[in-house]
């Protein structure tokens, strides 16, 4: 059977059209899986995997070119690095692993049929016929078949061990952990509570990605009432939207009209959500579901799940602290009746209260008063002790256990601000963490959940402020892990960086033997570029040189086939340059130049007929 391009490398013109179209799909396959992967946030799963398998066909029979070995176990590592970079680390890859186990698949035939080609490029063993052994079609698959399917076993029995290190989400029903939609429930689920009382359980799950040219704050709920133990709302009521793709604004959102414009677009990866994520204020949204509105202005949508996506728009104001220092105007009553009014609370926190902001001549200082008496007192920690049954949260956080999460350290926030007649409300939502550079997309997991105070002020509205980050880590959690730890938590990664690196050193070493091998062959003074000039003579003739023949000999041979006597002058003068005490003159030299580069240029003679009876 002939090979599938008839011209190309030397390899390519050994291999059978059936091993050439073989390791092209099986390449191919490895390619789509990694594309489809690298581009999850950006076209449906089928596209991605049609648009990588075709690029892999594309380089793998449009290049015929380069060596079909080399190219194929190049893409099978480039993939392997996209597929660790962009479907393992930040979550995409398909849902189950899927996507992981195909890839190994593939990724294991491509390796052995390339291993097939090498096989057929090379000589055949004296008195083995072509065509035997290793080089048929059904030994060739037999082989790889066993390779692959002893890869996908240990494939499957890995897959959910390493999966949750990289925050791979679940679809319900197929392998989502309680852990996960207990956790999930708390945050992506609209709720009417928030309790105080219960410490968050957060993951690396991947819950969704954020395509947006800046990071900002993603504002889900928000809740104004607080009973010293957890946060309701005032106003619980569903409201209709303004018109459609059109928010409703609240008339205390004054910053939901200024000049700053926020483009976002969201790509769930979480099983379960039905609040729709976005920098304050969403003023547009497109969504292929229907949405309503809380009178707070939190947007619930029918439920989406992973693979849903919506775009918002968002306006704000523009600040900065010399703005938030000067503005000026009364608080309406409506606004401090609702966000103002005496905190549910104990004396020792208002009496603190009153002596944090002594002192401070505008309500941004006494925000900020506030945030570094909480940052010199308090410490952050996941591990803090649960306020006792009966006990004010906020004055057990602050006075008792002095360690808390960001709920608590808002919450404090919040009363403290009001204990001082500034309004102020809890937020629940997400900060942004892990942004990449060559995508722009921001990937958001279950550990990123925040909640922050939003401050009331005239002129601008709601102003968000994060006393978490003026709150030190508990000494317990500080992450100043050592080169063990870090090795230790980052093991999985390592290793499929070696794997990726081992599939390359086959390709490297066949490059620099080929490299050195050049090198080795290149011709060095007159003697070696006039006799490699010979050598090329001999294969326009169709008479190549034998292993045993001197310059002297062959060129006589040649002499022969060109009708030229003068070459066999030319073979002698090499052999004297290489094997004499004194080279040849340049003139000689140049003369043998001549006739070597006026026989290349010139045709080759026909054969003279056989002398009758000869033979």
């Amino acid at each position: 059977m002939s090979s599938l391009v008839p011209h190309g490398h030397p390899d390519r013109a050994a291999c059978p059209a059936w091993l050439t179209w073989s390791l092209s799909v099986s390449v191919s396959a490895a390619t789509g899986v990694a594309v489809q992967s690298a581009l999850a946030d950006r076209l449906e799963p089928s596209s991605g995997f049609l648009l990588g398998f075709g690029l892999g066909m594309l380089a793998m029979i449009g290049l015929p070119s380069l060596s079909i070995r080399l190219l194929a176990r190049t893409l099978v590592f480039v993939s392997a690095l996209g597929l660790i970079r962009f479907g393992l680390i930040t979550g995409s890859i398909s849902t189950g692993g899927q996507g992981l186990l195909i890839w190994v698949v593939a990724a294991a035939f491509a390796l052995v049929l390339a291993d097939r080609v090498s096989n057929q490029a090379a000589p055949p063993l004296r008195g083995v016929p072509a065509g035997t052994g290793s080089s048929r079609p059904s030994s060739t698959f037999r082989s790889a078949g066993v390779v692959a399917a002893a890869v996908l076993l240990v494939a499957i029995v890995l897959t959910p061990l390493l999966l949750p290190h990289f925050g791979s989400a679940t679809e319900p029903g197929e392998g989502a952990t309680l852990r996960s939609t207990e956790s999930d429930s708390s945050i992506m689920r609209s709720t009417d509570s928030l309790d105080m009382t219960s410490r968050p359980e957060l993951t690396d799950e991947v819950v969704f990605t954020v395509d947006t040219d800046r990071a900002t704050f993603w504002r889900g709920q928000t809740f104004d009432v607080w009973d010293g133990r957890s946060w309701t709302r005032s106003d619980g009521r569903f409201l209709p939207l303004a018109g459609p793709g059109t928010p409703r604004l609240a008339d205390d959102d004054l910053g939901a009209r200024g000049s700053d414009v926020v483009e976002q677009r969201f790509k769930m990866m979480a099983p379960y959500n039905d609040v729709l994520y976005a920098a304050p204020t969403a003023v547009g949204l497109e969504v292929d579901r229907p949405v309503r509105q809380r009178a707070d202005g939190t947007l619930v949508s029918a439920p989406l799940g992973r693979g849903a996506a919506y775009s918002v728009t968002s306006r704000r104001a523009p600040l900065t602290p010399d703005r938030l220092r000067a503005v000026r105007g009364g608080i309406p009553a409506a606004v401090r009746q609702q966000y103002a009014s005496p905190p549910v609370t104990t004396d020792r926190v208002r009496a603190a209260a009153t002596e944090i902001t002594a002192g401070a001549t505008s309500e941004y200082d006494q925000i900020l008063a506030i945030q570094r008496w909480m940052g010199d007192r308090v410490e952050y920690s996941l591990d803090a002790p649960l306020a006792p049954e009966g006990v004010d949260v906020v004055d057990h956080f602050l006075f008792e256990a002095e360690q808390g999460w960001c709920e608590q350290i808002a919450s404090s926030l919040v009363v403290l601000a009001r204990a001082n007649g500034i309004p102020a409300r809890l937020v629940t939502g997400y900060v942004p963490d892990d942004h990449d550079p060559v995508t722009g997309l921001y990937t958001v997991r279950q550990k990123d959940a925040h909640a922050w105070a939003e401050v009331w002020f005239p002129e601008v509205g709601w102003v968000p402020f994060d006393p978490t980050a003026d709150v030190p880590l508990a000494g317990d959690d500080r992450s100043d892990a050592t080169i063990t730890e870090w090795i230790q938590d980052h093991l999985v990664v390592i290793g499929l960086a070696i794997g990726a690196v081992v599939l390359l050193v086959g390709p490297v070493r066949l490059l620099v033997r080929r490299h050195r091998a050049r090198r080795a062959a290149r011709p060095v003074g007159w003697a070696g570029i006039a006799d490699h000039g010979l050598d090329a003579l001999g294969e326009r003739a169709g008479r190549p040189r034998r292993a045993d023949e001197t310059a002297d000999a062959y060129a006589r041979a040649l002499s022969l086939r060109y009708r030229e006597p003068r070459l066999a002058d030319v073979g002698r003068l090499i052999d004297e340059a290489t094997y004499a005490p004194r080279p040849p003159s340049e003139p000689r030299q140049q003369e043998a130049d001549a006739l070597l580069a006026q026989l290349a240029a010139a045709p080759v003679p026909d054969e003279a007929p056989a002398p009758l009876g000869a033979g």
